[in-house]
């Protein structure tokens, strides 16, 4: 069962993702924060398998950030039933893009990617700027990118997003070799871990909690 804080977060994304889309939904998650100090770094690299079948509008899987100033940082994994409007490819292949919601929401380029491909997805913080920047990985090349100026990251989480009429079971995926550095030492951030139909390998901080790993978190079948 979630906690109160696990609760009001999930609550806070819907409302922001609202003003986007209508009838949102959020299925299997991994949750992290907040944090005594700020996430600097983050990377992980998403699994996620096929896209919905059969294609509907629309389905969104994404690690994300939030922020002491209500920003959601999260490239997003999207699955649709018009893919060729999204991002030129077809539908059974994700179209992937770096975004942030501030308000609204500001995307960078939307590339198609096959469905048995891993994505890198990094976002670092710039202490000369006070901007995070958003990089999307595949096979080595960047793929997408953008920078913002949200505030300071104090989560962590992995969301299944149901939009609109999508229904059915999204099957699931994983996130592997994540890694999550923060601007201070905090050991207490792996307490602030929620698993809702989730597992994951063990957080491990050979730093005295200022960077932690996750080897792999597998996000099970979500129902909508």
């Amino acid at each position: 069962m979630m906690n109160n804080k696990a609760l009001a977060l999930l609550g806070a994304l819907a409302a922001t993702a609202t003003a986007q889309s209508e009838n949102i939904r959020f299925g299997s998650a991994y949750s992290l924060g907040a944090t005594n100090s700020y996430i600097v770094e983050a990377e992980t690299t998403i699994y996620p398998g096929k896209t919905h079948s059969p294609a509907q509008d629309r389905l969104a899987l994404w690690p994300g950030m939030g922020t002491d100033s209500g920003d959601l940082i999260q490239a997003i994994v999207l699955s649709t039933d018009k893919q060729d409007g999204e991002c030129g490819g077809t539908n059974d292949q994700w179209c992937v893009f770096a975004s942030v919601l501030q308000g609204s929401q500001i995307s960078g380029d939307s590339v198609p990617v096959d469905a048995g491909l891993g994505i890198t997805i990094k976002y670092a913080y710039d202490d000369s700027s006070k901007n995070y920047t958003q990089t999307v990985t595949v096979d080595g090349k960047v793929i997408s990118s953008l920078e913002s100026s949200s505030g300071k990251a104090i989560g962590w989480g992995t969301a299944v997003e149901a939009q609109n009429d999508l229904s059915g079971t999204v099957t699931a995926h994983s996130y592997e070799k994540t890694t999550i550095k923060l601007a201070e030492a905090d050991l207490a951030f792996k307490d602030t871990l929620v698993l809702n139909e989730a597992d994951a390998s063990d957080m491990i901080t050979s730093d005295n909690g200022k960077t932690w790993t996750i080897e792999k978190i597998n996000i099970h079948d979500s129902q909508f």
